[in-house]
């Protein structure tokens, strides 16, 4: 896709490959700790072009409002790798700047905790928008009973579960960048405290995304992070969210047992 370019992409079997793919190419620049490509200027108008076609194709305001909310995340999305590739080679940021390394540290700190910011925001909206539809996540209890995480969730589709599960991912990615950055001490703490609850929530979602054999890897398995440190950190606070609910069983149990007499 990168080799044939943004032109080769805007109609027919092209640009459903492009709108099907371009994930896969996000999580690919997150892997290779390199800024994503469809961030650039022409693949941004592709991806608007398409947009607005398919927006004059939908006849409600529902599924138009869902849409855009999607595209919203995804143009948040793009930028997300080109703040985590430069937040691993700061010294050579550094160096070609001739400024100091403070402040370096402290723009990629602000754009970090801005694209954090952002995504809470598209996260709040997505989650009321479903909810307003009647189609909030629900819980169920898994079968057989699962020790550490008895409860699970079902999303309304596959479309919905990937979204959420692509904010908890690339979420956790932003706290990790900034658990390595930030000074703020306060704030490092909250950052971790939100790495264990959205490790949580994509343990809770992992048997219904195992339910799509095409986008479960793209959002399961992204939350290995962009380089191999930033995945054992990912898999450390898979494990801490494990341990806190062991040390909350009384809590699980007591959720169990309302499922089972239900």
């Amino acid at each position: 896709m990168r080799l044939r370019g943004p032109k080769a992409h805007r109609y027919g079997l092209d640009e459903a490959m492009f709108m099907a793919y371009r994930n896969a190419l996000v999580i690919q620049a997150f892997e290779a700790g390199t800024p994503c490509c469809l961030d650039g200027p022409e693949w941004r108008e592709l991806a608007a072009d398409i947009y607005e076609d398919a927006q004059r194709t939908i006849a409600g305001p529902n599924g138009r409002g869902i849409l855009t909310l999607g595209e919203d995340f995804f143009k948040e999305l793009i930028r997300l790798p080109g703040a985590l590739s430069d937040a691993q080679i700061v010294a050579i940021i550094t160096r070609r700047a001739g400024g100091k390394r403070k402040d370096v540290v402290d723009g990629i700190v602000s754009r970090a905790k801005k694209h954090r910011a952002n995504l809470k925001a598209l996260f709040h909206r997505f989650d009321y928008t479903l909810q307003k539809k009647h189609q909030k996540i629900r819980e169920y209890c898994s079968v057989p009973l699962d020790p550490v995480f008895p409860i699970s969730y079902v999303f309304p589709n596959i479309f919905t579960a990937s979204h959420y599960v692509g904010f908890w991912n690339v979420f956790l990615l932003m706290n990790i960048m900034l658990i390595g950055l930030d000074n703020d001490a306060s704030a490092l703490e909250i950052y971790r405290v939100e790495n264990i609850e959205v490790a949580r929530q994509v343990c809770k979602s992992a048997e219904f995304m195992s339910t799509s054999s095409f986008l479960e890897p793209f959002f399961i398995t992204n939350a290995q992070g962009p380089s191999s440190r930033s995945g054992i950190e990912c898999l450390k606070h898979l494990t801490y969210a494990a341990a806190e609910m062991k040390v909350g069983r009384l809590e699980s149990r007591t959720r169990s047992k309302t499922c089972q007499s239900r």
